[in-house]
């Protein structure tokens, strides 16, 4: 069986005290899963994956997020069976 890594990478300035963005996936298929973000600051952020650790082929767009403005972002495409 082989695993799904999935890799959130952040741009953007934040302060010491802004929140991190915090993630929850979902409504999972065979080819797809939800990923609902949300950030306490604004700031720019992408999601990679595959199924090697370190080596993440696949990348959604750069999404810019609004301070406490959640968004969701839907990765399809996947492979049947991977974690």
């Amino acid at each position: 069986m082989r695993y799904l890594l999935l890799l959130i990478n952040i741009w953007g300035t934040m302060s010491l005290f802004a929140q991190a963005p915090s993630e929850l996936l979902g409504r999972p298929t065979a080819q797809s899963i939800n990923i609902n973000a949300f950030s306490g600051a604004d700031m720019e952020l992408f999601w990679e994956w595959g199924t090697k650790r370190g080596d993440y082929p696949n990348k959604t767009l750069v999404y810019k997020i609004k301070a406490d403005t959640p968004i969701e972002v839907e990765i399809e495409k996947l492979n049947a069976d991977t974690k």
